[in-house]
């Protein structure tokens, strides 16, 4: 495609969509200077140029125009540019009719996007356009870039494919054992930070006992570490009446058994990995606003899991204890700040929450949030429940 004309839309996956499926070589988009800054579409010109090189854009504002000054911008529009279609997805009537009434006028090409089928709509001229159209896969990073973010990295590392399945032995392990877990998480954060050994950071060596100024923590269970030695995810275990030793796998290990919350995200993100529907899976992402401040204090820079169902963005967050009204509030941030009315929020909960007494589960089903509970997770029906929520 030569000439892309996309009239801008606040839902930016629309603006994306369009630009990727045909990856034109000049992008004019019309937009209301009034309601929209010219910064918010630099954005995603950069965004594009990321992964289109030689893609070019052109801003025209058509704000408070009439029906006749709009049909006259398209007109102008159309004769200074060969090859040019028309995408009004998104656009006030106003805007539309002109556009419409200008294309027809000229034998112009024009057509909309029903994100919600996967589906170009020929308006006129468009037909051949309509069996070729096929959604792009889009990314986490373009996605962002698109709102001046960047991705800065990992708050918790992704495990490698070669241990997935020893990790989801152990989380049923933790699952079933949140209480010992809690436990034997405090003490190994206490151990690692009191007792760190700069000359090898993987050797965990400790009282079995550590005295604090305010307190003292006590290794009272050590059953899971017996598992997670015979699961090969620390060696050398060795615990006497006062001491404990043992050599964690790597550091990433290390560092999945010093955060409480971490073997939830670990669960999630790996099934929904596994999953071919779904793309660009990452875990603990961490996000910064590049050549803006962050646009609120709400917003917040981590996201503990996030992927795409074919060009829907799904943000989820994890909590082990029943979910606070505080994680309902973060999630419903991500729809305002990246993917739009057209992304999906989920929190998956370890504990079972009874929906019909939860003042949390209303509150989450008022504010479009899917919520899976402990229930899916111990009967095995996680990604079932994944897959219903994003199509909720």
């Amino acid at each position: 495609m030569e000439c892309l004309v996309k009239i801008y839309d606040k839902e930016q996956i629309n603006n994306l969509l369009v630009i990727f499926a045909f990856r034109p070589k000049k992008v004019i988009l019309l937009y209301d200077s009034l309601k929209t800054n010219l910064n918010t579409l630099k954005f995603i010109e950069n965004a594009c140029k990321t992964k289109i090189p030689y893609i070019s854009f052109e801003y025209i504002s058509i704000g408070n125009k009439s029906l006749e000054s709009v049909y006259s911008i398209c007109k102008s529009i159309i004769s200074k540019n060969e090859n040019c279609y028309f995408d009004i997805t998104g656009s006030k009537e106003i805007v539309a009719i002109g556009t419409y009434l200008s294309c027809l006028k000229t034998f112009n090409p024009i057509f909309k996007i029903d994100i919600e089928n996967s589906e170009l709509i020929s308006i006129y001229g468009c037909k051949v356009l309509e069996g070729k159209f096929a959604p792009p896969k889009l990314s986490l990073e373009t996605l962002l870039a698109s709102h001046g973010a960047t991705i800065t990295g990992q708050g918790h590392p992704s495990p490698p494919k070669e241990i997935h399945n020893t990790i989801l032995s152990f989380c049923n392990h933790i699952f079933n054992n949140t209480k010992k877990w809690k436990e034997l998480c405090l003490y190994l954060q206490i151990g690692c930070t009191k007792k760190y050994q700069s000359t090898n950071p993987l050797l965990f060596s400790a009282p079995k006992t550590i005295d604090l100024s305010s307190q003292s923590i006590h290794l009272k269970d050590s059953s899971l570490l017996h598992i997670a030695e015979e699961m090969n995810l620390i060696h050398s275990l060795n615990i006497t009446n006062k001491f404990v030793s043992f050599t964690f796998r790597n550091k990433f290990i290390k560092k999945y058994f010093t955060d409480y919350g971490t073997w939830l995200e670990l669960y999630t993100y790996i099934l929904i990995s596994r999953e071919k529907e779904f793309h660009d899976v990452q875990m603990s992402v961490k996000i910064n606003w590049e050549g803006q401040t962050n646009p609120a204090d709400e917003v917040i820079n981590e996201i503990d899991v996030t992927f795409f169902a074919h060009s829907r963005p799904v943000f989820i967050s994890c909590k082990l204890p029943e979910p606070t009204s505080e994680a309902l509030h973060e999630l419903s941030i991500y729809p305002n700040y990246f993917g739009g009315e057209y992304s999906k929020s989920i929190l998956v909960s370890l504990s079972t929450i009874k929906k019909e007494h939860s003042s949390i589960f209303k509150r989450a089903h008022d504010m479009n949030i899917s919520i899976i509970d402990g229930y899916y997770i111990k009967n095995n029906t996680f990604i079932d429940a994944i897959k219903k929520a994003i199509n909720q």
